[in-house]
């Protein structure tokens, strides 16, 4: 087994009590954890039923296990963790997705009732010990660890309607159904039905007898950003109402998401009068939760913005750049001028009003320089390399986000997609569109710290250059071509040798529609994968593209699953029509006739 370097598998802590005769034990992955799974060779492992989820910090994830374990073990039980602290973090983190959230310690009873009883003997041993609520699930008690579903223990792949394939169970005349990870699946729950008390946390409309949340904006692993009004003074207009929870998004101090929200409230407050920074309203503790209210900032969302435009063609301006360039320089100063710095620049947290002026949102990551706050926290794409690697956070550090938010403008791209190494062509794409304003930015995302201009610099700068024009047409169409040719055939080459490690020659994807299945449609599926390489083979004629696409379209034509379907989907997007898509695409760049009959069967 593998394990992240220089992170300690939490294996080791019970591997003298595992008896490799009675136990098999394997590692597997899932979206963004590792996990060991010890599966009992003595009883069957059941197909779906009431699991067991046990939730743990890193400080606590050790003891949880060393508790749990030796039990289980007695009982013939089955059961997965996380294999080392840095799995734990990633789903602390919310990596492996909102319904994942803390869930460390995952059991698999034999039936309801012994859920049950193991249910209650795992919350004794562990009442002392630590560990975040796990999303949608109950607990057995307000600050227990122990929280239970039901659900399929065994892997069951679902095809809806829509094309999107889902988790599945089982229903009682042995149907595919939605696993629905956001509820429990049962029509009964056997804790409550044994009279034990439980407990789920609940939404509560109101706060302080003050405070209305209307709409959801946002849940994710930290908790909820809603749309609210404040009751007490509905003069004051919209509010943003955030909530964060308990023991997860923990950084290297183990500090969670209610301390960065609490250091955000503590930013709003120092900013305050600051007319790009949201207006602090309030900030206050509960239980296991945390609140920061604030005035909500009319506008756009600038990475809203700057997605809609791509995906139209559309591309924003000189004049807009240099415009946006110039506010964006005073949002920072206004900041820096405090005495802090953002921590965290990037176009999703900028707020384009209606006049077109910036603002910036989300202070979690505000500091003093040099403060240490959160290391290794911020944004691949947009933080500096200094930032990412955990060092203290300086000016300059909001110098380099500066520099890569200006990029994606002016590229219309997110740098958080692109790997490091591939950043280099997003500068040529630059350099083409605006070449003044991309060596402003070439300088500000300099390697080194040393290197990068001042703000005063900056501001300087702007002001010798273009500091005037019309904004009356902001927006320009298309925009210098780029190397788009060798762009692809790099990404074909990367799909070929994926193909190449799959033994069935089909393709995996990580979409969210999919959750690692293979798909067969065109949407995420291999026959879109396939149908891209034949285009590009009929644009740059390298034939193991071809050989590439006909190896998927053979795969297709041997699939034999129905994705709990007993018809399988028609649709050109979602459906059998695209796999009859590629092979008559094959047939066109071939001439080959079994092509065409696959398409017609």
């Amino acid at each position: 087994m593998t394990h992240q370097p220089g992170s300690r598998g939490f294996f080791e802590a019970v591997v003298d009590l595992v008896d490799p005769e009675r136990w098999l034990v394997f590692s597997h992955s899932g979206p963004s954890c590792q996990w060991i799974s010890v599966r009992s060779r003595v009883t069957p492992f059941p197909e779906q039923g009431l699991k067991l989820h046990l939730s743990a910090v890193p400080q606590t994830a050790e003891e949880v296990l060393q508790r749990a374990a030796p039990v289980l073990l007695e009982g013939n039980i089955s059961f997965k963790f996380a294999a080392t602290q840095f799995d734990l973090q990633n789903l602390l983190n919310g990596r492996g997705g909102l319904t994942q959230v803390g869930k460390f310690l995952t059991i698999y009873p034999p039936d309801s009732e012994e859920a049950v009883r193991l249910g209650l003997h795992l919350e004794q041993l562990t009442s002392d010990l630590s560990g975040p609520h796990i999303p949608y699930e109950p607990a057995l008690g307000p600050q227990s660890i122990v929280h239970y579903r039901y659900g399929a223990f065994a892997r069951f792949e679902l095809q809806q309607d829509i094309g999107r394939i889902v988790h599945a169970r089982k229903d009682p005349d042995g149907q595919l159904r939605l696993d629905d990870r956001s509820s429990n699946n049962s029509r009964s729950d056997a804790f409550a039905e044994a009279g034990v008390p439980v407990w789920q946390r609940t939404y509560e409309t109101v706060l302080r007898d003050r405070y209305l949340r209307l709409e959801t904006l946002a849940e994710n692993r930290k908790g909820l950003q809603c749309l609210g009004l404040d009751i007490g003074n509905p003069k004051l207009g919209a509010v943003v109402i955030k909530e964060a929870h308990a023991g997860v998004a923990l950084d290297a101090n183990g500090l969670d998401g209610r301390g960065r929200l609490e250091n955000e409230a503590c930013a709003l407050r120092a900013l305050k009068s600051c007319p790009r920074v949201p207006t602090f309203v309030d900030f206050w503790h509960a239980a296991d939760k945390s609140f920061l209210v604030y005035c909500f900032v009319e506008g756009t969302n600038l990475a809203s913005l700057l997605g809609e435009l791509a995906n139209s063609g559309r591309s924003l301006s000189v004049d807009q750049l240099w415009k946006w360039a110039s506010s964006l320089w005073n949002c920072l100063r206004e900041v820096h001028c405090r005495g802090l710095l953002f921590g965290d620049l990037k176009p999703s947290n900028i707020i384009v009003d209606r006049t077109g002026e910036l603002h910036l949102i989300d202070f979690e990551l505000a500091q003093a320089p040099e403060s240490g706050l959160y290391p290794g926290f911020g944004t691949r794409g947009y933080s500096s390399p200094e930032q990412l690697t955990g060092q203290k956070l300086g000016f300059q550090d909001d110098i380099y986000a500066y520099g890569s938010t200006l990029l994606s403008m002016i590229t219309m791209r997110d740098l958080s997609l692109f790997p490091e190494e591939r950043i280099e062509l997003v500068y040529r794409d630059a350099v083409q569109r605006c070449p003044e304003l991309t060596d402003l930015v070439l300088n500000a995302m300099h390697p080194h710290r040393e290197r990068r201009p001042t703000l005063v610099e900056i501001g300087r700068r702007l002001s010798r250059e273009h500091t005037t024009g019309a904004i009356g047409s902001d927006l320009s169409r298309g925009g210098p071509a780029c190397a788009f040719l060798q762009c692809a055939i790099e990404i074909g080459e990367a799909l070929v040798r994926e193909q190449d490690a799959e033994e069935d020659g089909l393709w995996v994807t990580q979409h969210s529609s999919s959750f690692g299945a293979k798909a067969r449609d065109v949407y995420v599926g291999s026959s879109g994968v396939a149908l891209f390489l034949l285009e590009l083979y009929d644009a740059s004629g390298e034939r193991r593209f071809l050989a590439s696409a006909a190896k998927a379209a053979e795969a297709l034509k041997n699939d034999t699953r129905s994705f709990g379907r007993p018809q399988p989907l028609t649709g050109l997007y979602f459906g059998e029509c695209g796999v009859s898509l590629l092979n008559l695409r094959l047939y066109e760049l071939t001439g080959r006739s079994q092509y065409r009959v696959w398409a017609e069967d």
